[in-house]
């Protein structure tokens, strides 16, 4: 399949995931267009004529393109607002869009623009936490398998998109316990006397998402009342009687991981009715 060649100009480490994913699935080779856009990463740059500046090293690229027989059809242009420039930069790009539309390819925009919006509205960093969720809220609306996810205890808006950002459908796996053992949340083993020991969980892995699956148990546990409503209140029960509370929450995660990633695999929503649970 013919794809294009994307420069993702995406500060946020989890949005720049969830993007490139998201384009990568649609077919497209998300990387820089040509070297000359790398030095729109050093802040602010100085332009002379800034659409001709910005326009020329995505044109260089977009030969690249061409010359590897790429389509134009399979070809977007970034001209990377809110990355690398002074906030009057951002504002003429914007207002000169339709200069870059010209070219005939369409334009892509970063979503998250957290810098430029604070420093155009004079908001400081935690007044602008609102406009990063709602963000991933948006986006957690329009992909399906965030949707499926969300349909898991715990899982919100944040966890689905870093988990489909993370791992797409999950096919780097064979089951969800690789999964899990990725995250570092399996317990390691060891036997002594022909017995195996299960220790501690290993912690290797994607500690960001760990983490977020840790925060889902937490929040599960606290409601103990609503166990029941979950297909694995039984075993969440049960557990709870003979594991500490961290070891629990250690297991609970787990076993919300494993649930994901068979929802990814198989692209079917979790077996239990979503209640109003709050979510991560």
């Amino acid at each position: 399949m013919a794809m294009a060649r994307i420069m993702l100009a995406e500060d946020d480490d989890a949005m720049r995931g969830f993007l490139a994913a998201a384009l990568g699935r649609a077919g497209h080779d998300v990387a820089s267009f040509a070297d000359g856009w790398a030095a729109l990463a050093a802040a602010p740059n100085e332009y002379d004529l800034l659409i001709a500046d910005i326009v020329m090293p995505g044109m260089d690229g977009v030969e690249l393109a061409r010359r590897a027989n790429i389509p134009d059809d399979r070809i977007l242009l970034d001209p990377g607002i809110g990355f690398g420039k002074k906030v009057e930069h951002n504002l003429e790009l914007i207002d000169r869009l339709g200069e870059i539309r010209d070219l005939g390819f369409p334009v892509l925009l970063g979503a998250s623009r957290k810098s430029f919006i604070g420093y155009t509205l004079d908001l400081p960093p935690d007044q602008r936490v609102e406009g990063t969720t709602s963000e991933i809220e948006a986006i957690s609306q329009c992909e399906g398998n965030c949707q499926r996810l969300m349909s898991v205890p715990g899982i919100g808006p944040v966890i689905s998109t870093a988990v489909v950002a993370a791992i797409s459908t999950g096919e780097a796996f064979e089951r969800g316990r690789d999964f899990g053992a990725w995250l570092g949340l399996v317990p390691r083993q060891y036997s002594t006397g022909g017995k195996p020991i299960l220790g501690r969980i290993s912690k290797r892995g994607s500690k960001y998402l760990r983490t977020l699956f840790v925060q889902a148990a937490q929040i599960i546990l606290m409601r103990p009342k609503n166990w029941e409503k979950f297909s694995f209140g039984a075993w969440l029960t049960e557990a709870a009687k003979r594991m500490h509370k961290n070891k629990l929450a250690a297991a609970l995660a787990n076993k919300l991981a494993r649930i994901a990633w068979s929802i990814l695999r198989h692209g079917k929503d979790f077996d239990t009715h979503r209640i109003e649970v709050t979510a991560v």
